[in-house]
């Protein structure tokens, strides 16, 4: 129970210097801690050898603690202590409490469990000993404002609910097959699926910011890690139109992944409230809008009395 208390305090303590350092400049020689935004967890080096590299220590994400402060030192001699910290200077990383450097690992490594793509893996050095020194790039992803708390911004995870169907706009494969759909429950707004948790992205991922309205933006599916997106279906729809369906996809970079908000009523400001009433639409390849709708399809028939799932569609503005 103690511990307990004592990692909620240390926690307690984390959130609070957090909140007195926000927006406040980063200069060379300051200590910070580096924070995962998704898992909320902080990147720290651990006590025991990296598996890849013996010779190196493991860097992971936990909670915080001494092993996840580190010090931006400059990498070459024209920046020096106490300067600011500027967009694009190159830095060195150091392990305040290992006494060492993160590095990247110098073999390419299968997977991870998270990608059958090769990566490579972050570890740390030591300072001494001939160890080669790594520099990281620092890029703007998301410039502070003390107001974006009250908006949507990239990276922030979320859940669509219908606002007449009382229902979450969720993506599952049922029976083998995927489906993007709207499940009812008594409760929209509280209730908790994972598979109703969405991540939004800019159209550029690597940059972040606030969403504004009629921009570009990406949906991705935070437990599957797909990207909504609209497909084109074979046959004409009910209406003797085109049709169109939503599923997901895990290209990010199609241009069926791209989705405009819109607001629903008056605009009060340029950028998206983190709640509020909007609309999504999607633009084809011949420059035909589509606003995101259902249909009467149920695509839950059989699996469950107590969910009733509705298939998501498209619709052509205007129509």
């Amino acid at each position: 129970r103690r511990m307990k208390q004592a990692a909620q305090r240390e926690q307690d303590q984390n959130e609070a210097e957090q909140a007195r350092m926000q927006g406040k400049t980063v200069t060379y020689g300051s200590v910070v801690q580096l924070i995962h935004v998704r898992s909320r967890r902080f990147l720290m080096v651990a006590d025991r050898s990296s598996e890849t590299e013996k010779d190196s220590l493991l860097v992971s994400v936990d909670h915080g603690s001494e092993a996840a402060w580190f010090r931006i030192t400059p990498r070459f001699k024209v920046r020096v202590e106490g300067e600011k910290v500027c967009i694009d200077d190159l830095v060195v990383l150091q392990a305040v409490k290992r006494k060492c450097n993160l590095h990247v690992g110098k073999s390419l490594q299968q997977g991870f469990g998270i990608s059958s793509e090769p990566h490579r893996e972050v570890n740390a050095s030591p300072m001494s000993g001939g160890a080669r020194v790594v520099a990281w790039r620092v890029s703007s992803y998301f410039a502070f404002t003390n107001d974006s708390a009250q908006f949507l911004k990239s990276g922030d995870v979320f859940r669509l609910v219908h606002a007449e169907e009382e229902g979450n706009m969720c993506y599952q494969v049922v029976k083998n097959t995927p489906y993007v759909f709207l499940k009812s429950s008594d409760d929209a707004k509280t209730s908790i699926d994972s598979h109703s948790l969405w991540e939004v992205e800019l159209e550029t991922a690597m940059k972040g910011g606030l969403v504004a309205w009629s921009k570009s933006v990406r949906f991705r599916h935070l437990t599957s890690g797909r990207y909504l997106c609209v497909e084109r279906l074979e046959s004409l729809d009910f209406r003797g139109q085109t049709g169109y369906t939503l599923t997901t996809t895990p290209e990010q970079s199609k241009a069926t992944t791209l989705f405009h908000v819109e607001a629903a009523g008056v605009q009060e400001t340029d950028q998206v409230p983190r709640k509020g009433k909007l609309r999504i639409m999607h633009t084809d390849d011949s420059g035909v809008n589509h606003w995101l709708t259902t249909t009467d399809f149920d695509v839950a028939a059989g699996l469950s009395d107590m969910e009733r799932m509705r298939e998501l569609d498209t619709r052509r503005s205007g129509v």
